[in-house]
Order: structure tokens, then sequence, then C-alpha cells
């Protein structure tokens, strides 16, 4: 009897650990910063360049 009560407690902490786990992966992904910056955009012609080499 002494062991599923200890199975029981085991399974109540992974499961609160596993819920932990998902609730901070969540509060990372909701709360994380932006990863693309927006900027305006020059047009310029690309010129030849001719290049030595040696």
């Amino acid at each position: 009897m002494d062991s599923q009560r200890a199975w029981r407690w085991a399974k109540r902490i992974i499961g609160v650990t596993a819920l932990l786990a998902l609730g901070v992966a969540g509060a990372i992904f909701f709360f994380r910063p932006v990863q693309v910056a927006v900027t305006s955009a020059v047009r310029r012609d690309i010129a030849l360049a001719i290049q030595g080499v040696g």
C-alpha cells in the first residue's frame, strides 16, 4: 500500500512539473522580443566593376 502512495505522489510531482514547464515556456514565447525590424529600403543601380587579381 505504501508503494502505491509513493507512486501517486510521484505522478503528481511529474504532472505539476510538466505544467510548470509548459507555463514557463508559454510565458517566454509570449513575452519574447520582436525578432525582425522593418526599415526603409533604397534602390540603387549596381555598376559593373572590374577587379584585378595578382
